[in-house]
């Protein structure tokens, strides 16, 4: 299924994004999940170009960070945790997927992706799901990685 360009909210930069999964669990005992695939969509009639920013770069490994999607195509991007210090156990990150139209430098859409890093995957079942969703709340410690995002 495409969907046509809606010119009012590529204009207002408000075009949606579809990513999966929306968000990303990282546990430190389980090596199998220190590397996760983010699937961006292009449902629409024109090509998009995409880049991933992250508000802790240096605890991660993102592959093809920056790219180009097909009309009515699909990419994998793959980032990796790459520090697992006992400090950052229960750290949460965010990981910012703009979207441009191919050929301009204008963001007409944009998702954030939390990041959680768990000490062991048995933890999953002890903690809350809700513990795990996104917060709007920015606290005054994540105020400089967040103005990354403004750039």
């Amino acid at each position: 299924m495409h969907f046509g360009s809606n010119p009012r909210l590529i204009e207002q930069s408000k075009l949606p994004v579809f990513v999966f999964p929306t968000e990303l669990v990282f546990y430190a005992d389980d090596k199998s999940s220190h590397k996760q695939v983010l699937t961006v969509y292009n449902p629409y009639e024109f090509a998009l170009k995409f880049k991933v920013l992250s508000t802790s770069p240096k605890k991660y490994v993102v592959v093809d960070a920056e790219g180009t999607i097909k009309p009515g195509n699909c990419v994998d991007i793959v980032i990796r945790h790459a520090d697992f210090r006992e400090a950052l156990i229960g750290s949460r990150d965010k990981f910012r997927l703009n979207i441009y139209e191919h050929g301009q430098k204008k963001i007409i859409g944009k998702k954030d992706i939390p990041a959680i890093l768990i000490a062991s995957s048995g933890e999953i079942r002890k903690t809350p799901e809700r513990e795990f969703h996104f917060q709007e709340r920015v606290h005054h410690s994540d105020s400089q990685a967040i103005d990354s995002f403004k750039n």
